[in-house]
């Protein structure tokens, strides 16, 4: 048997949706609502735990995140992160999670994953009383416990396609999530290089922004056919930018302050008048 692909990060939603607003979410989780139930349908325990079973005899993963959207916010999660650690494919199950739920979580939760990464955001703070609470469960459970300040969010998607190949290739070349943090994902049957394609060209045709759903041809399906190790590997270590990139100024975007948007924001989908020009 071929050794084992090494990954730095694998990543999975277990929720498009999010309790929280944040404007320029990079997995565009304040617009994800109940018009997205069919695209979400395939998020489930038993199609996750067949999507392992097709790629862990290929690859193992440093650490493997489970996250969102808001990961709490799934009703299944235990059971997520059950098939997660029967599948063998990481050493280490990272829960990451803005921390606004998680302190009322039950014991099984705490005792099923390695490490939690709580995201503190500048506009919604959880109280230190809070914090101190999800530090002793933890401690408890020997759950190692880290923290992501974002006080500032950098401008990532945008609604127009650079039509410039040149750019966008060196846009691409200088993304951190494709060289530097090595962020994979699986959604729905397939591998991507970024999470961020997992979703971008089904929002983008949802808003009438593409004429076709392009998502799926920026990722590699999942097979158990001869040759898939070998195809994966292709598409991992492949130079050329996703068709997202075009839609996307990876680590180049301007930085602004974070906030939280408005319910009028988020029905007016501002993130598609974000452009090239504007970010």
């Amino acid at each position: 048997m071929a050794p084992y692909y090494r990954i730095n990060k694998l990543e999975y939603n277990v929720s498009n949706v999010c309790n929280l607003k944040c404007e320029q979410c990079d997995h565009l989780a304040p617009f994800f609502g109940a018009r997205d139930a069919k695209f979400g349908s395939s998020i489930t325990p038993e199609n996750f735990a067949r999507e392992l079973a097709l790629l862990a005899p290929h690859v193992h993963a440093d650490s493997f995140l489970i996250l969102g959207g808001e990961p709490l916010l799934q009703k299944r999660i235990l059971d997520f992160l059950a098939r997660l650690r029967e599948s063998g494919i990481t050493s280490q199950i990272v829960l990451v999670t803005n921390g606004l739920l998680l302190a009322n979580q039950p014991d099984a939760l705490f005792q099923s994953v390695d490490k939690i990464i709580i995201s503190r955001y500048a506009s919604v703070l959880s109280s230190e009383e809070t914090i101190g609470r999800i530090r002793k469960r933890c401690d408890a459970a020997g759950v190692e416990l880290g923290f992501y300040w974002k006080s500032h969010f950098r401008k990532t998607i945008v609604g127009d396609r650079n039509g410039d190949p040149r750019q966008v290739n060196r846009i691409f070349q200088t993304c951190a999530n494709a060289w530097t943090w090595h962020c994979h994902a699986i959604q729905d049957g397939y591998l991507y290089r970024c999470s961020i394609a997992a979703l971008l060209g089904y929002k983008l045709h949802q808003q009438g922004l593409v004429e076709r759903d392009f998502h799926e041809d920026d990722g590699l399906k999942l097979d158990d056919s001869p040759g898939f190790a070998d195809r994966m590997r292709a598409y991992l270590e492949s130079p050329a930018p996703l068709e997202s990139c075009s839609y996307c100024l990876g680590c180049v975007g301007k930085v602004i302050k974070h906030r939280q948007m408005s319910k009028q924001e988020i029905e007016d989908q501002i993130w598609t008048r974000s452009t090239v020009a504007n970010s």
